[in-house]
Order: structure tokens, then sequence, then C-alpha cells
């Protein structure tokens, strides 16, 4: 010191110098006692690092195998069905057919079994002039049928005779075919008459015929052999048709 107030004859310079002095030592001094205390604990030396958290992994959610859908059957359509037409299947694989017997004087005829009891009062007989065939029936009908007309190809109505009473509904069969037949059906009286072509169609046709109670019954096919066609009618009747059978003629 004593050199220093020697050196330093300026107040202000041992001031400021006397200040840099004790800074000194007081740093000094805190540098000491850290390093003293770093001693004592190594391990505090160094900041612990904490680890970082680790995020547990995640696991991948299950993938569900993908479902192949079934393979679709093409929807199979069926046939369009119109209206109000019973398909052919609908017709029974087998009716019963009337039969037939030959009728000696005539050659070239054959008639039919017929259907009803063959009661009544009347019996009637017409058949078509040669190579001709039914194309017009104009009857009566209710619960079964009460009259039966014919006209033959090439004749008017007027040539029509009519067989039977005098109840039930008109109808009219019309534009017949040549080879046509007949569903018959009857019970004690003649139930019915229906050209099988319609009847496939549409069944039995009600407004010839309903078919019902002493005129119930089976149906029946009216039909000829081979080479023979439908020609004309013959039965028995009072007020009600009580039995009813067809004429078949060769054809020439």
């Amino acid at each position: 010191m004593k050199v220093l107030n020697l050196l330093l004859k300026n107040p202000v310079e041992k001031i400021i110098l006397s200040i840099i002095i004790v800074v000194i030592i007081i740093l000094t001094f805190r540098y000491v006692r850290k390093i003293n205390t770093l001693k004592k604990n190594p391990e505090s030396s160094t900041p612990a690092v904490m680890p970082k958290p680790v995020t547990p992994a995640v696991m991948p959610k299950p993938v569900t195998p993908a479902v192949m859908p079934k393979p679709v059957t093409p929807a199979v359509i069926p046939n369009p069905v119109t209206a109000g037409v019973i398909p052919e299947s609908s017709t029974p694989a087998v009716m019963p057919s009337l039969g037939y017997t030959t009728d000696q004087p005539y050659n070239d005829w054959i008639k039919t079994n017929y259907v009803g009891q063959g009661g009544g009062t009347k019996n009637f007989s017409y058949k078509c002039p040669p190579t001709t065939y039914i194309d017009k029936i104009k009857l009566n009908a209710g619960a079964g049928l009460d009259k039966i007309g014919i006209r033959c190809k090439g004749q008017s109505d007027n040539d029509i005779i009519h067989h039977g009473g005098n109840g039930g509904n008109p109808y009219v069969y019309d534009n017949i075919s040549e080879d046509e037949k007949y569903v018959v059906s009857g019970g004690k009286y003649v139930g019915n008459i229906t050209p099988f072509n319609i009847y496939k169609q549409n069944g039995i046709n009600r407004s010839a015929g309903a078919s019902v109670g002493s005129w119930g019954g089976d149906n029946k096919i009216a039909e000829c052999p081979e080479n023979y066609r439908i020609s004309g009618v013959y039965g028995t009747h009072g007020m009600f048709m009580d039995s009813l059978g067809f004429w078949c003629q060769k054809v020439q």
C-alpha cells in the first residue's frame, strides 16, 4: 500500500484502485469457496439429465382381412306372363277323354261318348254337311248348360237349330277352328262346354255353364281320332241339357 501511495498521488486514482482490489478479493473468495463445494459433492457438479419420457409404442390395430363378397348369381327373369292367361303348364297333364264309339250306319262318322246322365224327354242329333265342321256355337247357360245350337262352315245363323230349354243367359263361340276339341263336364245334367283353345288360355268359361250342383262333374276332353274332326252334336234334353256328345266326321 505504501508503494501504491507513492505511485498514486491523486486521491481519485487511489479510490478507483482500492475498489478494483476489493472486487478482485471478493471474486477470489467466491471462486475458492465454489471449488471447495465441488470437491465435497462431485456428483452435483454435473446437473442430472432427466431422460426424456419414452412414449409407449403404439401397437397397430389388427387388420381385419377383407371379406370377399360371395359371387351373386344373376337373377333369373321369368318369362313374362300375359295377364289373365293361364300358362299351358297349368292345364292338367292328363285330362280324361270322353272316348268314342262307331256308329254303324255311317261309315264316315264316329260319335264320342256323352256327359250327363242321359235323361230328358227329347233326343236330338245334328251333323254338318260333308267336308264341313262346326265354326259357331250359340248356347244358353246358367248353373249349367240349358240350350245349344251349332252352325257349320258355310252356313248362316238362320240355319242354326237350337236344342234344349229356354233358361240361362245367351253366349256365343264364333270362328271356331276346324280341328277344335272341347272341354266338357256334367253330373245329372250337362255342366259346361269350353273350346280347348280358350280353356288353355283362360280356363273354364263360366259364362258357358257354371257347372255347379247337379250340373257339376269332372272335366273331360271331347276329341276325335286321327283323320276325324268334330262336325256335329247329339244328346237329350228337357228343360235342361241332360246329355251331350259330339259327332266326328272323317276328313276327306
